[in-house]
């Protein structure tokens, strides 16, 4: 096996954990909606959706030096051998502040503060990496790995999005175990919360499938 058929085989195993585990947790998310079902079994579903969850994090973190990396192997970055070596090194800080989250139940707002400002600029780095060809001369690769690039660039955008919608859900849940009015404005905090997070998730699963897509065709080669 050659190292660029290595790094084919990491990037489709971290597209399979990252959409096959998206998918369970949107699947357990529609279930938690249900507001005829036990509050604890509710609970359960969505505490079980927000573990799941962690591996399409990490897949989310490890693409971009793998696809760096691979990149690097098909020849396209040979004038930019140093990125690949960023890549990881980001990677590396990314990964230790996604773990952390999840081990703070991403409870802690400082760390929130800083992945939201980290995800904001590493969507304006892909978009701006994405019309590197248009604006630089020197820098030459085919419009299929900008594209690339720009559904990244999209792709961070709505994992901020996701993050945003499903906390009203969260709330709403710490307020179903209350009586009257509290249970009540929570159960209407929920349902809308789930929705518009799926709704933000189908249109991620879109766009992965479509830098999947260009991945694979490469058209214009």
């Amino acid at each position: 096996m050659s190292w660029h058929e290595f790094w084919i085989f990491v990037h489709v195993v971290l597209f399979v954990y990252w959409l096959g585990a998206d998918l369970g947790v949107l699947v357990l998310a529609r279930r938690a909606r249900d507001r005829h079902m036990p509050l604890e079994q509710r609970a359960l579903l969505l505490e079980m959706a927000m573990k799941i969850d962690f591996t399409p994090r990490v897949a989310f973190v490890l693409m971009l030096p793998v696809g760096l990396q691979l990149s690097w192997s098909l020849g396209l970055l040979l004038a930019q051998p140093w990125l690949p070596v960023i890549g990881w090194s980001v990677a590396g800080l990314w990964l230790a502040l996604v773990l952390r989250l999840a081990m703070t139940g991403g409870a802690d707002p400082l760390l929130q503060r800083v992945q939201t400002a980290w995800l904001l600029i590493l969507a304006l780095l892909m978009a701006l990496s994405a019309l590197l060809p248009w604006l630089l001369p020197t820098v030459s690769w085919p419009a299929w790995f900008s594209g690339k690039l720009g559904l990244y660039a999209l792709i961070c955008l709505m994992a901020l999005g996701i993050d945003r919608a499903f906390q009203p859900v969260a709330h709403g849940f710490s307020l179903l175990a209350a009586d009257g009015a509290d249970a009540a404005r929570g159960e209407a905090l929920i349902g809308p919360g789930i929705n518009a997070t799926l709704r933000i998730v189908v249109a991620l699963y879109v766009a992965l499938l479509a830098a999947a897509w260009l991945g694979i065709v490469q058209p214009g080669i």
